[in-house]
């Protein structure tokens, strides 16, 4: 493995005229980064006939002193540290600066040893803090990861690649100034991922900070042998839409149902993802009468309380007008107002 990496290359080509004397200038430059500290040796570059002389540089140590006394650094964070299998965490890189950068660049974590699905959440953000007496300028990306088996996941450090203005000297400008390009590796992490609890039941497994499930049906005048819409619609917030089962539906004798395809929707911000699965159904009523929506019930898993809790859409219960009655009253002269106020009543 060579102990230089070289990280890009560039050229420029300038021409000037003095005196009428055209002059051609060409430069290339070379960004690179030694993997160690020492006394490295850069040897002559040939072209054509031409070479450079060779560069003896002294590369100095990785700054080891705490964060908090450097110009720059990378700090990085995932919660929980333990996860159930299948649950969100939330990994966050901050590049904290006090001196000015340009095109910086961040790397999502990668993985090691293991399985995991890696969402980012949203653009990222710039702002500014107060630490001790400096003022930090912190740009921050998050990322939803969600493991996908138990055991040992390690996350190795997302890495930032950057380019430094030197400032000291007080006059500068973005034009004139070359940057130097340094590279920012953050800390390793390791999850620790828990199997799914025993005492879930045989159901699609759901670790969620809260999950709910809320329906409307059609209003006004029901009745036999005319269709109804129902939407129901269940959210979970730390899930991605792919996560969430199929909305049951119920069945009974008394009406047919006609269901559209479901439609996801992930919402996603620093907080993490929000899946949404909303079914749509077309119920046509068979008979009159009392017609009965029963309970659902859903079981997840509150991450928060670490406990199993069930979401739950309560029974409705629909008044569905004979077909003969209703055509009776469209053809009776003044009596649709009294069967409005009959169904208001009822």
């Amino acid at each position: 493995r060579s102990i230089v990496e070289v990280l890009g290359t560039s050229q420029e080509s300038r021409t000037t005229v003095v005196n009428r004397q055209i002059q051609s200038l060409t430069s290339w430059h070379i960004s690179a980064m030694a993997r160690k500290s020492g006394t490295l040796t850069i040897p002559p570059i040939k072209l054509g006939n031409q070479s450079t002389q060779e560069l003896e540089i002294i590369v100095k140590p990785a700054d080891s002193g705490p964060r908090s006394e450097r110009d720059i650094y990378l700090e990085v964070d995932a919660q929980p540290r333990d996860p159930y299998v299948q649950q969100q965490v939330i990994y966050t890189v901050r590049l904290v600066s006090a001196v000015v950068t340009a095109d910086e660049r961040m790397t999502e974590p990668s993985l090691q040893g293991g399985e995991a699905v890696v969402e980012q959440l949203g653009d990222r953000n710039i702002y500014t803090v107060q630490r001790g007496n400096r003022t930090l300028r912190v740009i921050e990306s998050s990322y939803a990861i969600f493991p996908q088996k138990s055991g040992e996941l390690e996350l190795a450090g997302a890495q930032a690649l950057v380019r430094v203005f030197d400032t000291s000297s007080g006059q500068w400008s973005l034009l004139s100034r070359r940057p130097s390009e340094l590279r920012l590796n953050g800390d390793p992490i390791t999850l620790d991922v828990r199997p799914l609890p025993q005492t879930y039941p045989a159901a699609a497994w759901l670790p969620a900070s809260s999950v709910s499930l809320q329906d409307s049906v059609t209003e006004g005048p029901l009745t036999e042998g005319e269709p109804l819409t129902r939407v129901m619609r269940l959210t979970a917030k730390g899930l991605s839409p792919g996560q969430l089962p199929e909305i049951p539906l119920p069945e009974s004798q008394d009406m047919k149902a006609y269901p559209d395809r479901p439609v996801l929707t992930n919402q996603a911000d620093e907080n993490g993802l929000v899946g949404i699965r909303e079914q749509r159904i077309a119920y046509i009523p068979t008979s009159s009468g009392q017609l009965v929506l029963p309970e659902l019930r859903i079981p997840w898993w509150n991450t928060e309380k670490n406990q199993l809790e069930y979401a739950l859409l309560p029974e409705r219960v629909l008044q569905i007008r004979p077909a003969a009655q209703s055509r009776d009253a469209t053809n009776v002269p003044g009596n649709d107002a009294n069967l409005t106020g009959t169904d208001a009543a009822d």
